[in-house]
């Protein structure tokens, strides 16, 4: 084979195929490298280095191209649950929970909320759970409203459902002095 028979074939299939018209052989092997990096779980790095035949895994990171989704989807990972104003979304089980102290979310949930509402180590968590249930009054008086005595084992998830219809399943928790 010469040298430049492949290339001279890419060139003729290209022409063939007008929608990869400006696709080098080069830029195959770029795309190929970005495939293999970004959507293939079963590959390390130096899996596709050794495909690639780079001595360097810098080399290989290279010809690695950025994934505009994975970064879209890494950023609103961030986004869920900080906005730039510093303010924090939670859901609608996640503020009855501080509101009412009973744990309608994981314990770890309200755990970092009420860390990062009330960021004194020296207040204990009563203190706390009532300077939040405070705010709560205040930006979002709806959870005056819910009688909890009325939620029973039998019957919660139906009732924080109908709640979530009723009044929204997201809010905003901000950090009180």
């Amino acid at each position: 084979m010469f040298p430049d028979s492949v290339s001279s074939k890419w060139i003729d299939f290209r022409k063939r195929h007008p929608e990869i018209r400006n696709v080098s052989l080069h830029g195959l092997r770029h795309s190929y490298c970005t495939m293999q990096m970004n959507e293939n779980p079963n590959l390390s790095p130096a899996d596709v280095q050794k495909l690639m035949g780079h001595s360097q895994l810098s080399t290989t990171f290279i010809y690695t191209h950025s994934n505009e989704d994975k970064t879209l989807d890494a950023i609103s990972v961030f986004d869920k649950y900080y906005n730039a104003k510093g303010e924090v979304k939670t859901t609608f089980n996640q503020m009855l929970s501080l509101y009412t102290g009973i744990n309608f979310a994981p314990t770890k949930e309200i755990n970092n909320l009420l860390q990062y509402a009330v960021n004194n180590n020296d207040e204990d968590k009563e203190n706390k759970l009532c300077k939040i249930q405070k705010y709560i009054d205040n930006r979002y008086p709806i959870f005056k409203k819910i009688n909890v005595e009325e939620i029973d084992f039998n019957n919660v998830w139906d009732k924080l459902e109908y709640c979530k219809e009723k009044y929204g399943n997201e809010f905003i928790l901000i950090s009180l002095p």
